[in-house]
């Protein structure tokens, strides 16, 4: 569960910082950790983790003093792994110890698992003395001085020595990687930041979603939604971002597919393939804007004569927009009567002598024309759907052709970097928009300006899925 929040965090600030950062923070700022002002530490919490900490160690320190050797091998195999992984973003993985940590603990009939341990441990911190600040000098000499000078005859000491060496090997990696950001954050500018943080989304969103949804039933998860696209004369690109805009004009909300793999999807729900999980907040996002698009439009049709400096438009426009972050499943703040309400009033400036009868007939219009099933929002909607179908993959080209599009090996993990592509960036701080055109009943300013927005942010999920499945999905 970690893994998956951290991977959807990093997604955030790759593609939408503004909803991660406070108001006024760059994404600079999440690397500057002044050592002169740290967090305020719960005590509470601090004593209980200690005290957990403690006790982890205390049973590692017991079982590698046990005379049962497939025990103690079992529990320093344990601690290798804790340490290849704190260390994976530390040290090169090319690195003879990282290999270690990461392997098999070789038997030699010579040596006992306790002075391999030794051994392996030793090596490790003469290879990050090479490596880390000057500042953490003294805790590696100390941490080597603790296992020279443990009696290989005393094999409860040996054992303790190997057990408080890792644990403080644990969090020597720690400091080191805040020593990493202290110093990024001191050279790196505002888009040296997003670009690694991007990188890292990318990778760490692959590998999370293949770690859940292996490579074989993600790509038939991929192949079964793609079946029902109806669209067999035009590029792999254009079919599948087609089936997307379908996905998206639905009124059923954009869902995950089901993670076990006897689990059937219930057909009625508007299921996405693996690839687009992380996607799935700015994909209903999108999904209420298109909605919003559409029912104002529609409502704007009711008072054709309203003239062109009536705020009907921009005022139904900002109600419905503001909640295009809504939960799916929350109850709307902006209910029927107050678009009712904003209709009526422009209807009554336009029309200032029509009777009672009269708007009578405009209310009942207001709530027939907003079910998805009548002629007008049909008409509208289907509308907006096109216009997105023949303006995304365009833009999406032109990007990619500022560059060669960043291809992963299928299954790779962390660890693997690949650059991003030289129009990598998110729609946030490199430009990319796309151009809509005018599209009819969507002429006010606020819709074009929507329906700009929509197809921009719909564009940056394809422009994303590309860079992390391009593999797969091109």
């Amino acid at each position: 569960m970690e893994q998956i929040e951290f991977t959807a965090l990093l997604h955030t600030m790759a593609n939408r910082p503004d909803k991660a950062l406070p108001p006024g923070k760059s994404v600079l700022s999440i690397l500057a950790r002044s050592r002169d002002n740290p967090q305020p530490e719960d005590p509470v919490a601090a004593r209980i983790a200690d005290m957990m900490t403690r006790a982890f160690f205390d049973s590692a320190a017991e079982i590698l003093a046990s005379a049962d050797t497939s025990a103690q091998l079992a529990r320093l195999q344990m601690l290798y792994t804790d340490l290849h992984t704190a260390y994976t973003d530390v040290l090169p993985p090319v690195l003879p110890q990282m290999h270690t940590l990461s392997s098999p603990i070789a038997l030699d009939p010579s040596r006992s698992p306790l002075e391999i341990g030794r051994s392996d441990l030793r090596s490790l911190l003469a290879a990050i003395r090479k490596r880390c600040a000057r500042v953490r000098d003294a805790a590696v000499d100390t941490l080597t001085q603790l296992l020279t000078t443990a009696p290989a005859d005393d094999v409860t000491a040996l054992a303790k020595a190997i057990a408080d060496a890792v644990r403080g090997l644990l969090k020597l990696a720690e400091d080191m990687k805040n020593d990493m950001l202290s110093h990024a954050a001191a050279q790196w500018r505002e888009e040296d930041v997003r670009r690694w943080l991007r990188e890292e989304a990318l990778v760490n969103e692959r590998a999370t979603i293949l770690s859940l949804w292996p490579v074989d039933r993600s790509r038939r998860l991929w192949e079964a939604w793609m079946a029902v696209s109806g669209t067999e004369n035009t590029s792999k690109l254009e079919r599948w971002v087609a089936r997307l805009i379908t996905a998206a004009g639905s009124n059923q909300p954009v869902s995950p597919p089901p993670l076990q793999p006897t689990e059937e999807a219930d057909a009625t729900l508007n299921v996405l393939p693996p690839y687009f999980v992380f996607c799935i907040p700015e994909l209903v996002r999108v999904q209420n804007l298109v909605q919003a698009l559409v029912i104002t439009a529609a409502l704007r049709s009711l008072v054709p004569t309203a003239s062109s400096a009536s705020p009907l438009v921009s005022r139904i426009w900002t109600l419905l927009s503001a909640e295009a972050d809504a939960d799916p499943f929350a109850r709307s703040e902006t209910t029927l009567p107050d678009l009712s309400a904003e209709v009526q009033r422009a209807w009554r400036e336009a029309h200032p002598d029509e009777d009672a009868d009269a708007e009578k007939r405009l209310a009942a219009a207001i709530e027939r024309i907003l079910r998805y099933e009548d002629p007008v929002f049909a008409l509208l909607q289907k509308r907006v759907l096109g216009a997105l179908r023949t303006s995304i993959v365009p833009a999406v080209e032109k990007y990619r052709a500022r560059g060669a599009p960043l291809r992963l090996l299928a299954g790779r993990g962390r660890g693997h970097r690949a650059t991003p592509s030289q129009g990598s960036g998110s729609a946030h701080d490199d430009g990319f928009a796309v151009d809509v055109g005018v599209v009819k009943g969507f002429e006010d300013d606020a819709l074009k300006a929507g329906l700009k927005t929509c197809a921009t942010e719909l564009g940056s999920v394809v422009r994303w899925i590309i860079d992390v499945w391009g593999d797969e999905v091109l």
